[in-house]
């Protein structure tokens, strides 16, 4: 096998672990409306009282970040959160909801954030959820 295929070979495996943010209209609206789900688990990037973005991914999986920490809320808290994200005040560019797709295209969990994200699957189910997108400032 020459190098041009064990190249090739590895970039498809590699391609393989990749799933993707789907966006989600009913997903914008639960999270607008602070509806928790129990079977997820919630994860915020940035302040928790006005994180820059939620993910919630199955209870069953194991997230590995450092950039996402536990947040344990009920629907008030949610809601309440969501609210203070601060993208609320220039329609079209705040956040929306997406649904976290795994590489075979199965729904993994869930997210509220500015933009998509990269999501990957490890070895073992462990998922990693890239800093999502956030789209340019105006001028």
């Amino acid at each position: 096998m020459g190098l041009f295929e064990k190249i090739a070979g590895a970039v498809g495996r590699w391609a393989r672990s990749y799933g993707r943010f789907q966006p989600s209209r009913s997903v914008t609206e639960m999270f607008r409306q602070g509806q928790v789900l129990p079977e997820l688990a919630y994860y915020h990037m940035g302040s928790e009282n006005a994180p820059q973005a939620i993910i919630a991914l199955e209870c069953g999986r194991t997230l590995q970040s450092g950039l996402w920490k536990p947040l344990a809320l009920d629907d008030g808290d949610l809601a309440a959160r969501v609210e203070r994200m601060g993208f609320h005040a220039d329609p079209g560019r705040g956040p929306n909801g997406w649904r976290i797709l795994d590489p075979a295209g199965e729904a993994i969990g869930i997210a509220y954030s500015p933009g998509k994200s990269a999501v990957r699957v490890n070895e073992g189910g462990r998922v990693v959820v890239h800093a999502p997108d956030t789209p340019p400032t105006k001028r």
